[in-house]
């Protein structure tokens, strides 16, 4: 058993099988009496809390730099809090189906417009997954899947994706739901240290 709890965070574009893998992934872990909790984007407090689907992420205008330099600060808060509340929790494993730093690969979706130095320096003070789950494909599956962005800028997201898990050690690339085995064994290489 992990003698602290572990986060794994998913990127991706949508429609690149984060859902999917991620079911599998707490399928697979529940079946080792491992527990789980599950978040979207950034931590929240409240159980009943619903996801928004957000059908065309790109359609509405960027903020000012100003209210994007306080949507980031509030979500640096938030986690913050989240990791103190997260140290007297039972779970083992918590999952995000995206995380602060998708802000720097897709910012339309985030209407977010603040210059990439100052947003890469407030991301460094959030605490940083153990491991990063970067889901590719070729564009041409993905926007089979889901056209939720144009294909050039789904294109563009996916090297800014790859370019992402060259960056981070800790960052391990899927493809499809074979490749749940990788974090299978992650998981058991932490487990061993």
């Amino acid at each position: 058993m992990f003698n602290k709890n572990i986060i794994i965070a998913f990127l991706g574009p949508d429609g690149s099988g984060k859902t999917t893998f991620i079911k599998l992934l707490k399928k697979k872990i529940s079946k080792k009496n491992i527990s789980s909790k599950q978040y979207h984007l950034f931590p929240h407090f409240f159980e009943n809390r619903k996801t928004i689907i957000v059908k065309n992420p790109h359609s509405k205008k960027p903020r000012s730099k100003f209210l994007s330099f306080l949507k980031i600060i509030l979500w640096l808060i938030k986690y913050k809090i989240f990791i103190i509340i997260n140290f007297f929790l039972k779970y083992k494993i918590v999952i995000f189906d995206r995380y602060a730093h998708d802000i720097l690969i897709d910012p339309l979706r985030y209407r977010f417009n603040l210059n990439l130095k100052l947003t890469n320096f407030i991301l460094s003070m959030f605490p940083q997954p153990n491991l990063w789950v970067i889901m590719m494909n070729k564009p041409s599956i993905i926007w089979k899947r889901k056209k939720e962005v144009e294909y050039k800028i789904l294109a563009k997201q996916l090297k800014s994706y790859k370019k992402f898990a060259k960056k981070y050690s800790n960052s391990i690339i899927c493809k499809d739901t074979k490749d749940i085995n990788k974090i299978i064994k992650y998981l058991s290489n932490f487990n061993e240290t």
